[in-house]
């Protein structure tokens, strides 16, 4: 009698497992996209300041892009394959969003956003050689 109570319960037990593996992928993903929307929010917000941009639909038009390409970089990185053909993925992601962001910028500020990404380069490559390892 207790063997076919278990044989019932444990489908039961599985079943709810499951259910709950579900509920926290969902959960984690939700924070992984909240992240990276952040992440855009600030990068927006940088802009805003350094660049200037001209008012808040040129804000919101660069906030979309900012978005649209953290995404496709996202996906490039992890990407199966060779560090060389996420590198060269990545750049073709970075070349698609400077396009994309020249159609939206004033050629004044273009050239600003230009030298702002070359220092952000310069500073990655800076701390990724002064890393402890």
């Amino acid at each position: 009698m207790q063997q076919q109570r278990m044989s019932i319960a444990t489908p039961f037990r599985r079943f709810f497992f499951m259910i709950a593996l579900f509920f926290l992928a969902a959960g984690a993903h939700a924070q992984v996209d909240g992240g990276m929307e952040e992440r855009v929010r600030k990068q927006t917000d940088n802009l805003y300041t350094e660049l200037p941009l001209r008012d808040s639909a040129q804000y919101q038009e660069v906030y979309d892009i900012n978005l649209k390409y953290a995404g496709k970089m996202q996906e490039a990185v992890q990407q199966a394959g060779s560090k060389m053909a996420k590198l060269k993925a990545a750049k073709s992601v970075q070349a698609d969003k400077d396009a994309a962001m020249k159609k939206v910028l004033s050629a004044e500020q273009y050239k600003k956003y230009k030298a702002i990404m070359e220092e952000r380069k310069d500073k990655a490559k800076t701390e990724w050689r002064n890393r402890k390892g």
